[in-house]
């Protein structure tokens, strides 16, 4: 994921997690329209997104983040593929707090929504406002050859964002 914050007339663009929310009062308005893309939006406003924030937020006492997602749908993929069966893992799909989930064994990797964000000034704090939602796209696989063929970074897929 890469996220793009403008300083003075200097844009930066790095992970996504730079114009992290947890990071953003530290940032201050320097981070005002910055552009990120991640694979968590915590206004996405799907009903396994509430679901998920609500038992999250009363177990810990603060709101979920992206961990807690990628967490959550971990253990969900486990749980639903153990002793399954090798096929199992083709035919997974549910709703998850990210949006919906499913594998793709070809690229074995789990395909969901990516959120573009843009930090906004919301009820009188910064916040990441969901300003688009994008699909991987279908060729994936082909546009990751060349990476995987290329000179190793130790990440060739998509894990928290493309």
């Amino acid at each position: 994921g890469i996220a793009l914050i403008v300083f003075g007339v200097i844009t930066l663009a790095g992970s996504a997690f730079m114009a992290a929310d947890d990071l953003l009062p530290i940032h201050g308005e320097a981070a005002l329209g910055a552009i990120s893309c991640s694979p968590w939006a915590n206004d996405a406003g799907n009903a396994a997104y509430a679901a998920f924030e609500e038992v999250y937020r009363a177990r810990m006492g603060r709101g979920a983040d992206l961990f807690a997602a990628l967490g959550y749908d971990a253990g969900r993929l486990i749980a639903q593929t153990t002793g399954r069966g090798a096929d199992t893992l083709a035919r997974v799909a549910f709703a998850s707090p990210r949006g919906r989930l499913a594998v793709d064994t070809a690229i074995r990797q789990t395909r969901a929504p990516l959120y573009v964000r843009e930090v906004r000034w919301v009820g009188g704090a910064l916040r990441n406002v969901t300003i688009a939602e994008l699909e991987l796209p279908a060729d994936l696989d082909a546009r990751l050859k060349s990476a995987r063929s290329g000179p190793l970074s130790g990440w060739l897929n998509t894990y928290l964002c493309a």
